[in-house]
């Protein structure tokens, strides 16, 4: 999967500078819809890279989402990440919202079981040590997942394809 990753990273930046109006990023099989990812591709992205086993039916789950009804393509990836503990369930899952900065930095920080590791000085000007999503980011910048060459980290902007596949490739 690494190895896909970085391809695609590679084809993504190629695109970009030969392209650079385009919105669509050309990629194996297919093209992009947007430049940003919504919740479910996030899931399905994370859980495939990551290696998780994806969940089957076989097995019972105890996860509940009050907007899922088991028959959606992302379901099992839901499941999947309910299960590991990296997606919270009780309450909507909300699979076509974009996803942020933060919260991708959470879902990751717990999918890769990445160090806690938090500085004496923050690192970005925009994530305070009083944010729910500090540590994530914090140790994120420690495991050199995040850049920490750059003041800001823009953790409420919808994260784009582009960064995911960056991100990935550095853990």
């Amino acid at each position: 999967m690494r190895k896909l990753l970085s391809f695609l990273l590679s084809a993504m930046v190629g695109v970009m500078v030969l392209a650079p109006a385009a919105q669509a990023f050309p990629v194996v099989g297919g093209e992009f819809t947007s430049t940003y990812v919504n919740r479910a591709e996030f899931i399905k992205i994370v859980v495939m890279d990551a290696g998780y086993t994806v969940w089957d039916g076989s097995t019972p789950t105890s996860c509940v989402f009050t907007d899922m009804t088991g028959a959606e393509w992302y379901y099992r990836y839901v499941i999947t990440a309910c299960e590991a503990g990296f997606v919270s369930d009780g309450t909507d899952f909300r699979a076509g919202d974009i996803v942020n900065r933060a919260e991708a930095a959470k879902m990751i920080y717990l999918a890769y079981s990445v160090p806690y590791s938090i500085p004496a000085t923050p690192t970005y000007t925009d994530v305070a040590p009083e944010t729910w999503y500090y540590g994530y980011i914090e140790s994120l910048v420690s495991y050199g997942v995040f850049s920490s060459t750059v003041s800001n980290f823009y953790p409420s902007n919808p994260l784009s394809k582009l960064f995911i596949i960056l991100w990935l490739s550095r853990i």
